[in-house]
């Protein structure tokens, strides 16, 4: 193979293994922070309600 071609799929190998870490990482990481501001939003009307 021509080494022009090698380089080539490798930077899209690349490309592509970076962006898949960065889909992992985002799976993970925001969940933890907009959890806890969902709940506060559901809790917020029910206490409004019950008073």
């Amino acid at each position: 193979m021509d080494p022009t071609w090698l380089a080539v799929i490798g930077v899209i190998s690349a490309l592509g293994a970076i962006s898949s870490l960065v889909v992992l990482a985002r799976q993970h990481a925001p969940r933890a922070s907009i959890i806890p501001d969902r709940v506060a939003r559901r809790r917020e009307p029910g206490r409004a309600i019950a008073h």
